[in-house]
C-alpha cells in the first residue's frame, strides 16, 4: 500500500506544473467568461481536494477545499458574475500553495 501511495504521489507531482499552468490560464480568463471558466477552476479544486490529502499534501487540501467551497457560494450567490475579492482570495492562495509545492520539488 506505502508503495502505491508513493507512485500516486509521484504521478500527482509529475503533472501538478500542467494543472496550475491551465489553472493560471483559466484564472485570466475569468474576468472576462465567468459562467464558463469558474466551474471547471472549481472542479479541479475538487479534484485536487480529494487527492491531496490521501497523498500528504494536507495544506493542499485545506486549500483546495477552501477555493472550492468559496466557488461554490460565489456561483450560488453571482452565476455567471466575476470572481469577488474573497473568492479570488482562496483561489489564489489555491494556486500559490500548488506553486510552492512545485518549488520546493525543485
Amino acid at each position: 500500500m506505502v508503495e502505491t501511495i508513493k507512485s500516486v504521489r509521484a504521478s500527482f507531482l509529475a503533472g501538478l506544473g500542467a494543472r496550475l499552468e491551465r489553472l493560471d490560464a483559466l484564472m485570466d480568463r475569468s474576468e472576462e467568461a465567468p459562467g464558463e471558466v469558474l466551474p471547471r477552476i472549481e472542479e479541479e479544486a475538487h479534484r485536487i481536494r480529494g487527492l491531496a490529502a490521501s497523498i500528504d499534501y494536507d495544506d493542499l487540501g485545506r486549500l483546495a477545499s477552501d477555493a472550492e467551497d468559496a466557488l461554490r457560494s460565489h456561483s450560488a450567490a453571482r452565476p455567471g458574475q466575476r470572481l469577488g475579492e474573497d473568492a479570488r482570495r482562496h483561489v489564489e492562495d489555491f494556486l500559490d500553495e500548488m506553486d510552492r509545492i512545485l518549488t520546493a520539488r525543485g
